[in-house]
């Protein structure tokens, strides 16, 4: 158990290899122990990423955990990793931060601690990933977007999405992959009407997929 302050709470479960075809979740709770509200309840068949739930902790809330297997023969150690992060101050679309499209220029920040933008799945992007905004109005020049994520691992998919519209009504122009491990860059290469704001969220692939990033823009 631990007791909120305020900040997103970031729950990691995993076990060590036991069977190709175990399936072990994480249970969270509120309230006391005689009398628990269920928070959420994410499963994982064996895989090389933990099992990841993240959410807002109440300040004064207390959390309670149940990490468990789903059949007899999935007894095993495991690894409970907890951590609590603030969420990034570009973190929804309303947010975002303006970037200078006249000038060249490289950004860096991270993904950790953002919180899911979509419901259901939207212009490519599925609705457990997590990410950060930025925005900029076109000038009528060719802009060069090259995204990149500073994590290791297998899996470690990275999107770069370009939307116009307003945050209240995206419309999806683009969605571009990279991938980490690889350090293969998400690239896009556009021209940007004159007066059109565009909106970026840089994301991974799955709610895993969070840590430092490199946006650099271009323009021609």
């Amino acid at each position: 158990s631990f007791v909120g302050t305020g900040k997103v709470a970031r729950v990691e479960y995993q076990v060590p290899l036991i069977s190709n075809h175990s399936f072990y979740n994480i249970s969270i709770f509120t309230g006391t122990c005689d009398n628990l509200f269920c928070l959420g309840d994410v499963g994982r068949v064996f895989s090389v990423q933990p099992t990841v739930h993240e959410f807002v902790g109440e300040v004064g809330a207390t959390y309670y955990f149940l990490v468990s297997a789903k059949s007899l023969d999935a007894i095993s150690s495991y690894n409970l990793k907890i951590s609590q992060y603030n969420v990034p101050d570009n973190n929804i679309c309303n947010n975002a931060t303006v970037v200078d499209s006249t000038l060249s220029s490289t950004v860096f920040g991270s993904t950790i601690g953002a919180l899911p933008d979509f419901t259901i799945e939207t212009c490519g992007i599925k609705s457990l990933s997590r990410g950060v905004w930025y925005s900029f109005v076109g000038t009528g020049k060719v802009i060069r977007l090259e995204y990149q994520m500073f994590i290791t691992g297998s899996g470690n998919n990275l999107e770069l999405s370009i939307f116009t519209g307003t945050c209240n009504n995206l419309l999806c122009m683009a969605n571009v992959e990279g991938n980490s491990e690889n350090r293969t860059s998400a690239v896009y290469k556009f021209t940007a009407e004159i007066g059109t704001t565009y909106y970026v969220l840089l994301s991974g692939e799955s709610s895993v997929t969070v840590g430092g990033y490199e946006l650099k823009m271009a323009t021609d």
